[in-house]
């Protein structure tokens, strides 16, 4: 009998082919070099087609100022854990219900369990990591803050919203340079004399509804590539608000008001700038919030609040400027407050007085061994005596915030349910590259636009 031939065994078949990657470098309008886009390519493996699991990855709200979320950046457990750590330990902010908390402050420090200090310090490492700046001792620690809904106050021994009596309720307004839905006004983040810093992190740690208020406003970003450009004659009119405010070292709204060294007409002119910036925010918030139930002018406010500034005439141009961010629980916001590819941003300062009628006829520079390498120490000669006098040289250009990065909080109405809760960081340059202006200029132009995508705990 004969037996029937084997069955031929098939060839070995290759791997199916893998999708390619997304691109890793695109133009970004940064010196025609290319970059990796943000909003692709960050899925962990864990979020894979068919998955159920949330997709892990950066998406880019602005190209000026850059602006990144990443949705279910934490947990809603951690998030929980964060506020839940926050509530004993805050501080109430003076002239509001605000709370704030520091964990990592020297008192607050012994009053955290250790396990929950883990916690806060992971996530200070995976922004820093994200952003290519691990935490350092330069920088501050991170900040939790609480803010109510309005005539509410947080229970520090529940964490629930309480309603205020009469007699603990406080003025509807007090701030200058702010408005009823920007109580506390608009700054950059590199105010208060805080130069260093160059991009913020903010976690939202609870989800406000839309149309309950709570956005990070934006007022003067760029939503679309080269929806504005950075100069004068063919910026925004809230644009060219924002750089005049910058250019004379306003960095905060509520610093255009008061007294100072300017004529009558220089302050006038800084305020009405502030209130302009203020104002376009306000129709942001709602424009994005239609059952927004407070309007912008009010009678109880002061003086201050309802002081309307010069208006852009076309109102289409500002159409497309601006943007806010509605909290999401878990999700992380990061905004740069320097833009290295600005051309303007390292204007030179004056530079020393020379020649006759002047001290100082000459200017030496030599490195000296004792001082940081990024220091120079200057010999000036002094024409009175002919010596050299040593000092210590920084670089003559003037280092600059984006003066795109005005942003600000919009309030919590009194029909949201819950208050909202945030976790901040800011990402300071390390002092070892803070010491002249090219090389802050350097630090901050090689992570510009190179944020990365990070796991939870080395891999999630």
């Amino acid at each position: 009998r004969m037996e029937s031939p084997a069955t031929p065994t098939p060839p070995p078949q290759p791997p199916p082919a893998m999708p390619p990657p997304p691109p890793d470098r695109v133009d970004d309008g940064f010196g025609g070099k290319k970059r990796r886009r943000p909003d692709e390519g960050f899925n962990s493996a864990s979020s894979s087609a068919g998955s159920k699991s949330p997709q892990f990855r950066l998406e880019l709200v602005s190209y000026r100022p850059r602006i990144l979320v990443w949705r279910h950046f934490l947990k809603d457990s951690e998030c929980d854990r964060l506020i839940k750590m926050a509530l004993p330990n805050t501080m109430q902010l003076p002239g509001c219900e605000k709370l704030r908390c520091e964990p990592g402050s020297e008192v607050l420090r012994k009053n955290i369990a250790s396990d929950d200090m883990e916690l806060v310090a992971e996530i200070e490492r995976r922004i820093g990591e994200v952003v290519g700046t691990p935490p350092h001792d330069a920088e501050t620690g991170v900040t939790i803050n609480g803010t109510p809904p309005d005539g509410t106050k947080i229970d520090t021994k529940t964490g629930e919203i309480v309603d205020l009596s009469p007699s603990e309720m406080g003025p509807v307004f007090e701030f200058p340079g702010a408005s009823g839905l920007i109580p506390l006004g608009l700054h950059i983040d590199t105010h208060n004399g805080k130069s260093m810093r160059f991009v913020t992190g903010i976690v939202y740690l609870t989800t406000i509804p839309l149309g309950q208020g709570g956005q990070t406003v934006f007022p003067c970003a760029e939503p679309e590539a080269g929806s504005a450009k950075s100069t004068h004659s063919t910026s925004t009119g809230v644009q060219q608000a924002a750089r005049y405010l910058v250019d004379n070292r306003i960095l905060h709204t509520s610093s255009a008001f008061g007294e100072g060294e300017e004529s009558e007409e220089e302050r006038n002119e800084m305020e009405s700038k502030a209130m302009e910036l203020v104002e376009h925010s306000d129709r942001l918030i709602k424009e994005n919030s239609p059952n927004h139930s407070l309007p912008i002018d009010r009678p109880d406010l002061s003086e201050c609040a309802n002081k309307r500034g010069k208006i852009c005439p076309d109102e289409k141009e500002k159409k497309h400027i601006g943007t806010t961010i509605q909290p999401e629980k878990g999700m992380l916001c990061l905004f740069y407050s320097v833009n290295p590819a600005d051309s303007d941003h390292g204007k030179s300062e004056d530079a020393p007085p020379t020649g006759p009628g002047s001290n100082a006829s000459e200017i030496k520079e030599t490195s000296v061994s004792s001082f940081p390498k990024s220091t120079k120490l200057r010999f000036k000669r002094e024409h009175n005596t002919g010596r050299y006098v040593p000092e210590i040289s920084r670089s003559r250009k003037r280092w600059v915030p984006d003066y795109l990065s005005w942003h600000g909080g919009a309030r919590v109405t009194s029909d949201c349910k819950t208050a909202k809760w945030t976790l901040q960081k800011f990402k300071e340059i390390p002092a070892k590259h803070a010491g002249t202006f090219e090389s802050r200029h350097g630090y901050v132009k090689e992570r510009y636009g190179q944020e990365r995508f990070v796991a939870a705990g080395g891999g999630r």
